[in-house]
């Protein structure tokens, strides 16, 4: 069953903001701000009574409406050049995969959401403007100004189950990836029971900077240097692609360096020991003890260890080294361009994540032994006969596929093959 259409309504400076979907499941919605709450509510029952009939959402009377600053600007809008830069580049001519082409609309709708919140458009972009752009992308944007609320007292001690019923707090989730990261500190890290001061519960590494827990890209700034110079790699691709149509884009910024982020560098990541990836694997199922050791010891990307096939595996026999070829991705959906332009859902890539990524490795002794009882037991029939273009990762619900996401529903437990883990490391 369905959840019940109510719509969204807020009150803002400009009158009442009223919001529903264009249709059920929609992530797409409609938005209108009124003069009035009641001529607000009035759009809202007609759009939902439309939405439930599956009838277009209704235009409310203009006499109602407040006028959209937007559409009182002049000039060219960020997106009504983007748009058809986007689907140009990546509809027409290919010039990326369908993630690329994601990620490329989501830095369109950031530099459109600073340029629509500052009523500029393409033409009033000069070089002080662009700057600032850079700016929100690689300094923080907003002060602190999280308070623990009135009628809550900040000297109080709670457990995580008493937190998340605090106003405005976040979920049991986020408070355990907090306490995971060292942002969130037991007052008694040694107590049985973990207890909070509510002071450091409501503060801006568990709530954000502003104080509100939101969904979807965080626009306060602080990118890493990387994605900062792609976001103004799209902002000047769309610059050109305007120019082109006869848009007046300001030409003052062609000398103009980029913002270097002052976002802290990533901690260097150290390897799990062997020794704990032998405990570990001590847990697991075979088929997930391969994916862990082939990670561990040859050092693929998760998504390089399910893209493995039997012939890429190079067998010398028992005791010998062996060799795998690294040259395609599996382990979860793709979605990729086809032929006529569509989009493509497959459950592996013959490529890389980068041009160079091919190789071919040394396998261990150690580890040959596992590959090879994986294709004895998962990969050979009756008859002896390898299946050699099958994944070496076995697939534990459909042949071939799956394996890094969580299934909509729970397969039934296969029956365990017999458990391997590595052997005592020689000294």
């Amino acid at each position: 069953m369905s959840r019940k259409l109510t719509g969204s309504k807020k009150q803002t400076d400009a009158g009442w903001t009223a919001s529903l979907p264009i249709h059920r499941g929609a992530t797409k919605r409609r938005t209108y701000t009124f003069s009035t709450e009641e001529a607000a509510d009035r759009w809202t029952a007609a759009a939902i009574r439309a939405i439930e009939h599956g009838t277009d959402l209704p235009v409310p009377d203009a006499e109602d409406r407040v006028a959209n600053k937007r559409t009182q600007k002049a000039g060219t809008g960020f997106r009504t050049m983007a748009d058809p830069w986007h689907a140009e580049r990546y509809g027409e001519l290919w010039r990326g995969q369908s993630d690329r082409a994601t990620t490329a609309l989501g830095h369109i709708t950031r530099i459109a959401a600073f340029m629509d919140d500052r009523d500029l458009v393409m033409e009033t972009m000069v070089r002080d403007k662009v700057k600032a752009l850079q700016a929100t992308l690689t300094r923080p944007t907003s002060e602190v100004t999280v308070n623990v609320p009135a009628g809550v007292d900040p000297t109080r001690l709670v457990t995580m189950a008493e937190a998340v019923e605090l106003e405005g707090m976040a979920s049991r989730s986020t408070l355990k990836r907090r306490k995971a990261e060292g942002k969130l500190v037991p007052v008694d890290p040694s107590a049985p029971v973990h207890r909070f001061l509510v002071a450091d519960l409501y503060n801006e590494d568990i709530l954000g900077p502003d104080g509100e827990l939101r969904r979807g890209p965080r626009t306060n700034g602080s990118l890493s240097q990387d994605v900062a110079n792609d976001v103004m790699w799209v902002f000047e691709e769309v610059s050109k692609y305007a120019r082109d149509h006869g848009v007046d884009v300001p030409q003052d910024r062609s000398s103009l360096a980029m913002h270097l982020t002052d976002k802290a560098p990533s901690a260097p990541r150290q390897p799990i020991s062997l020794t704990r990836c032998a405990d570990i694997a001590s847990r697991l199922h075979v088929v997930h003890q391969l994916v862990l050791w082939v990670m561990r010891i040859l050092g693929l990307r998760i998504s390089e260890a399910y893209g493995i096939r039997v012939y890429d595996v190079l067998d010398q026999g028992a005791g010998q080294y062996g060799a795998v070829a690294v040259k395609a991705q599996g382990g979860k959906k793709f979605s990729q361009a086809g032929p006529d332009g569509t989009t493509v859902t497959t459950d592996g890539k013959d490529d890389l994540k980068t041009a160079n990524s091919k190789r071919v490795l040394v396998v261990p002794p150690a580890l040959m032994d596992l590959i090879r009882m994986v294709i004895a037991v998962f990969h050979t029939d009756a008859e002896g006969v390898i299946r050699q273009d099958a994944r070496l990762v076995p697939g534990l619900t459909r042949r071939d596929a799956g394996g890094r996401q969580p299934s909509a529903r729970r397969p039934q437990t296969p029956p365990r093959p017999p458990t391997w883990t590595a052997p005592t490391r020689r000294t």
